[in-house]
């Protein structure tokens, strides 16, 4: 049903529905306070963490920024994220006491892990590089360790990645120092053996200068493919980092194809190439040449590094400011240096094949001590140059710092929940808002008719409005000498508002008729229990006082009232008359109409008896044919042509004549009657009658051919905001002042 969505609605609507919006209310405050009440005490405690602007130096997914320029602020969301994992927290549960951790397996009762990663939580500061951590816990000792712990585990987990990149190569290293010493030691036995075994001291010094070439080349190749394998183990390190991440993943810079990045690499093995053949013919390294070759060479290593960048960056290696990602950065970077370590490998690999041809054209006995003396020198050489690879990779693991600094340290948890101020706030807002969505839900659904206007936007003639009423006193019938109630037409409460509800249904009834014949009105409801009964004699009653000879009619065969509202039998009645031939004199009952007498104050009573004597003076008798005796079938009976008959006879007698009948849709009496009366009164109660109910009923009168004169809104509530309490009704008598006589 569409409303006027005005305050005025809205407030009518609450105060109709104050119960539901005061029960609902209270209900969910009280869930929400009983919720708050039963929660264990929770403590909070916090630290402070600030992530180091030089992360690019540390972080193993930035390696080397530092050389290539292209460090990048630290990415807070990673650390957030790394904080809230699962790893984490099983990490501090490990760091734990085992008094600790027996206290949180009390308190969690399943994976202890899982409950410190759901009492932890943590939150960036805004514009700087600063992440706050918070931990809940039962007790405040607890919630204070578990911060600490927190705090203790994240910065170890970082520092450990900060040197993963310096860790592997330094396992690297030292893996292949244990394999040449063993070496090493193996050549020097042989070596001591092969000259006790055949009495020879020395090598001739001929032969000595061609092992000093030899194993200079040697040494150099060895150096060579150490320094290749190290690239190659930090590219394939690199590359399952890049997977892990997301940057670099599938990168293979070997495969680019652009013709600029062949000729840079070609040009790059020429000229390392070129350098190393002057090593191999006893330049220094320091000589004039192999120094310009040197910085030509490092300078062809950048240059292809850059176009390796333009050339073979993929979509997902560069971020959101356009930066090209540490890890792809590094590749671009060691891709150059496998070139440059391929060519000097190679070459020195031909110089030192040719050195062995040399030694080929040796006596067999010196040339197995010059073999002997050279792999003795050349893993010298190399033991050396690993050792210090490997104390330098340790001394730069050793120098490596965690990016995360603690800032303020956790302190004794404070209390967080229950926090009963907040509590209250959240019990009063929820419970308003569940409150009002019941009460707009029940009135969105509701489909009962509430206010007369909700009639009036249904496109039905409202005829008038009677207030609920609880005891009749109002009009009362006599006879006999007893006082008898005519039907509950008004309250002590409501005065005389009711009486003159009836007399503007009266008035109304006179203007719908549109000056047409109304002499037999038929009074009936969608439903039962809609008070159709009441309103029909209190009809009767008011037009009687009108001056009309007025009969009123229980045609409710089925469920018969008015003799009940009378206190009367009801037999003889009508069937009696109209099918037994029982005389109408002799079947209908006659009562007299006495003044208003109100639940008012006496002197109130007094006004009203003053103000309606005019119309009791014209006011006559009201006959009430009650229903008799109950037919086998009613609406054959309201069908005879014996029923038709006495219909025509009972009007013409009287001035006004009004029938009440059973409800439209619980039985056919009613659409029978309507056809074969001047009108029809529909009674609508006020948040019982259904609309869609009444709209039906409405339908079916029609389709009978009957005359709807309009809807009694029955029972409407009287209240400040709404109904007959802005209006109060007075009667005015006036008295004319007659001249004295004579």
């Amino acid at each position: 049903m569409q409303h006027d969505r005005t305050f005025a609605y809205y407030w009518d609507m609450l105060m109709r529905r104050h119960l539901l919006l005061i029960g609902v209310f209270c209900g969910v405050a009280a869930l929400v306070f009983v919720v708050g009440s039963r929660q264990r005490p929770q403590y909070q405690a916090s630290a402070t963490l600030l992530v180091s602007q030089e992360e690019s130096a540390n972080d193993p997914m930035a390696l080397f920024s530092n050389a290539t320029g292209l460090g990048r602020r630290p990415v807070l969301v990673n650390h957030l994220e790394v904080l809230k994992s699962y790893a984490i927290a099983r990490m501090v549960y490990d760091t734990l006491s085992e008094s600790v951790q027996k206290q949180v397996q009390a308190g969690t009762g399943g994976d202890p892990a899982l409950w410190l990663q759901r009492s932890l939580s943590v939150r960036p500061v805004r514009d700087a590089d600063i992440i706050r951590l918070s931990v809940l816990a039962p007790s405040p000792e607890l919630a204070k360790t578990l911060a600490a712990a927190y705090v203790g585990a994240y910065r170890a987990f970082n520092l450990n990645r900060s040197r993963a990149d310096v860790s592997a190569i330094r396992e690297f290293v030292g893996a292949q120092l244990v394999v040449v010493g063993a070496r090493l030691d193996s050549t020097e036995r042989g070596l001591e053996t092969y000259k006790k075994a055949n009495r020879i001291v020395d090598i001739t010094e001929e032969t000595k200068a061609t092992v000093e070439r030899q194993t200079q080349v040697l040494a150099l190749l060895a150096q060579a493919r150490a320094e290749s394998e190290g690239v190659e183990h930090e590219v394939a390190f690199l590359t399952s980092r890049g997977d892990s991440s997301g940057q670099g993943a599938g990168v293979n810079l070997e495969n680019t194809s652009s013709p600029l990045v062949s000729d840079l690499r070609g040009e790059l093995s020429r000229l390392e190439a070129e350098r190393t053949n002057l090593l191999v013919q006893g330049y220094a390294s320091g000589s004039p040449r192999v120094k310009a070759l040197g910085d030509r060479v490092a300078a062809m290593k950048v240059q292809l590094g850059q176009q390796l960048v333009r050339f073979a960056t993929p979509a997902g290696a560069v971020d959101g400011v356009g930066r090209v990602q540490a890890v792809f950065a590094r590749l671009a970077e060691l891709e150059p240096e496998q070139v440059r370590l391929r060519a000097s490998e190679a070459t020195l690999a031909a110089a030192a094949q040719a050195y062995e041809g040399e030694l080929r054209s040796l006596p067999v006995r010196e040339r197995a001590l010059a073999r002997l003396t050279r792999d003795v020198d050349v893993d010298r050489q190399v033991h050396v140059l690993l050792a210090q690879r490997y104390e330098e990779a340790r001394i730069q693991e050793a120098g490596r710092v965690s990016t995360v600094g603690l800032v303020d340290e956790p302190r004794l948890g404070v209390r967080v929940k229950p926090n009963h101020r907040n509590d209250a706030a959240m019990a009063l807002m929820l419970g308003l808002l569940l409150a009002l969505g019941s009460v707009f839900a029940v009135d969105y659904f509701d489909t009962t008719v509430r206010r007369p206007e909700d009639l009036e936007r249904q496109g039905f003639s409202v005829l008038a409005s009677v207030p609920k009423i609880e005891v009749s006193d109002e009009l009362r019938v006599t006879s006999d000498g007893s006082r008898v109630a005519a039907g509950p037409i008004s309250s002590r409460q409501s005065g005389s508002v009711a009486a003159e509800a009836f007399r503007v249904l009266r008035t109304n009834l006179q203007f719908a008729a549109a000056g047409q014949d109304a002499k037999t009105l038929m009074v009936t409801s969608p439903g039962a229990g809609e008070g159709k009964s009441t309103v029909a004699s209190n009809l009767a009653t008011v037009i009687a006082q009108s001056g009309k000879r007025t009969l009123l009619i229980d045609c409710d065969l089925r469920r018969p009232k008015q003799h009940k509202l009378f206190e009367r039998r009801k037999k003889p009645g009508l069937t009696d008359v109209a099918m037994l031939g029982v005389p109408l004199a002799s079947a209908v009952h006659q009562v007299s109409l006495s003044p208003v007498e109100s639940g008012a104050t006496p002197d109130a009573a007094d006004d009203e008896r003053e103000a309606l004597s005019a119309e009791h003076e014209a006011s006559g008798p009201l006959d009430v044919l009650f229903a008799g005796t109950t037919p086998p079938s009613p609406v054959d009976f309201l069908n005879s042509k014996a029923f038709a008959s006495f219909l025509d006879k009972v009007a013409g007698q009287y001035d006004c004549v009004v029938i009440d009948t059973p409800p439209v849709l619980v039985s056919a009496d009613a659409a029978i009657l309507a056809s074969k009366v001047n009108g029809v009164v529909l009674v609508a109660r006020m948040r019982v009658t259904d609309w869609r109910a009444l709209g039906e009923a409405k339908k079916l009168l029609a389709q009978a051919g009957a005359r709807v004169l309009g809807v009694l809104a029955n029972e409407l509530r009287i209240s400040r905001g709404y109904g007959y309490s802005r209006y109060k009704y007075r009667y005015y008598h006036y008295r004319y002042q007659q001249p004295a006589a004579g």
